[in-house]
C-alpha cells in the first residue's frame, strides 16, 4: 500500500503566501488564510503528485509564537484534521530555532519504520537536502511544492527530489486575502480584550451548547475542572458553533479559553442542581 506524508515548512509557506498577495514580502498579520479551504487545497496538490497514495498526515512545522506561547496561527492549524503541529525553538533574539531539524528527524523517522512510501514537502530550505537524500536511500520517493517565484526555491532541494510541482497564485487567492489593518484583526496583536468587537455572548453560547448535548456528555463536562481539558471531539464541536455565530470567523485566543471555562463551569452548576 503507498503512504504519503506531507511536510510543510511555515516560515516558507507564510512568506511566499504574503508575496502572492502583495508582491513583496509581509509579516503574517497581513494575510487572512481560510484554513478549512487551504487545507482542502493541499491534499489536492498532493492527490495530483502522488496519485493512489492514502494520506498519513500533514505535518505543519513552526516556531512558536513570540512569547513561547502557540499563536492563533497554531491554534487555527491543530483544528484542522490530518495535521498535527510541531514547534520548533527561538534563541534570544527571537529567530526561529530547530525547525528544519524536526522536519528531517520526523522525515527519517518515518521513512525508517515503514510507516510512508513517499514524502511531499513544503519548502525551499537547501538545508533539507541531507535529509532527502537519508529518505531516498531507504526507498522513499521525495517530492517537493513550491510556492512563487523559482528563486525562493533552493536549486540544490530541486536537483535532488524525486519530482517537483508549483502551487500557482490563483490556487493560493482561493484560501488567502489581504488582511484588514492590525487594529480590526483579531490575531495581530498579543495584547486583545477579551470582550469581541462583535458583542458574542460566550457564556450564552456556551449554555446553549451543554443543552444541545447527550447525556453522556454532560455527564463527562461536569467531571473537567478549569485546569484540564475538554476532549478534542467536543471541543471542536464547541469552537464550530461559536465560529458560525461570529460570521464565520474563529475565536481569537482569549475568547477560546473563555468560552471553554464557562462550558466548564456551567457544566458543574447543572449538575448540582
Amino acid at each position: 500500500m503507498k503512504r504519503v506524508a506531507v511536510f510543510v515548512d511555515a516560515g516558507y509557506f507564510w512568506v511566499q503566501t504574503a508575496k502572492a498577495l502583495y508582491l513583496e514580502q509581509k509579516p503574517r498579520n497581513s494575510v487572512h488564510v481560510d484554513y478549512q479551504t487551504m487545507r482542502n487545497e493541499l491534499l489536492g496538490q498532493v492527490v495530483n503528485v502522488c496519485p493512489g497514495s492514502d494520506l498519513l498526515r500533514v505535518y505543519w512545522y513552526d516556531g512558536p509564537g513570540a512569547n513561547g506561547a502557540k499563536s492563533y496561527e497554531h491554534e487555527c492549524i491543530e483544528r484542522l484534521d490530518d495535521f498535527k503541529l510541531r514547534l520548533g525553538s527561538r534563541n534570544i533574539r527571537g529567530d526561529q530555532k530547530a525547525v528544519d531539524g524536526l522536519l528531517i528527524a520526523d522525515l527519517i523517522g518515518l521513512a525508517q519504520n515503514r510507516s510512508i512510501s513517499e514524502a511531499v514537502i513544503l519548502s525551499g530550505d537547501a538545508d533539507l537536502v541531507p535529509g532527502v537524500l537519508a529518505v531516498q536511500n531507504l526507498g522513499i520517493r521525495v517530492l517537493l511544492i513550491e510556492i512563487g517565484s523559482q528563486d525562493a526555491t533552493s536549486p540544490y532541494l530541486i536537483a535532488e527530489v524525486d519530482r517537483y510541482c508549483r502551487w500557482n497564485s490563483e490556487n493560493i487567492l482561493s484560501f488567502a486575502k489581504k488582511a484588514p489593518s492590525c487594529e480590526q484583526t483579531d490575531h495581530c496583536s498579543s495584547s486583545v480584550s477579551l470582550e469581541p468587537a462583535s458583542k458574542l455572548d460566550l457564556r450564552k453560547i456556551a449554555e446553549g451548547f451543554y443543552s444541545s448535548q447527550s447525556a453522556e456528555n454532560r455527564n463527562m463536562l461536569a467531571t473537567i475542572d478549569q485546569n484540564q481539558l475538554i476532549p478534542p471531539d467536543v471541543d471542536r464541536s464547541l469552537l464550530e458553533l461559536a465560529r458560525s455565530e461570529n460570521d464565520d470567523n474563529w475565536l481569537q485566543p482569549e475568547q477560546t479559553k473563555l468560552i471553554r471555562s464557562h462550558l466548564k463551569e456551567y457544566a458543574k452548576l447543572q449538575k448540582g442542581k
